[in-house]
């Protein structure tokens, strides 16, 4: 498994969703076809800004 599907297949869905959904088939189409992707997506030039959240959790 390689890092960028490790990545992907963690901590898209929240805790409560329930055990048969999951992340990690998409993770697998993502990886399987990164070269398919439009250039967009794998320039690496994409910016990110760090946001603030105050929402509290149960």
């Amino acid at each position: 498994m390689t890092l960028l599907e490790k990545l992907l297949s963690k901590g898209y869905f929240p805790k409560e969703a329930l055990p048969p959904f999951s992340t990690e088939k998409y993770a697998r189409a993502i990886a399987n076809g990164y070269d398919n992707l439009p250039p967009l997506f794998r320039a690496g030039k994409l910016i990110s800004k760090c946001a603030i959240h105050n929402i509290s959790r149960s």
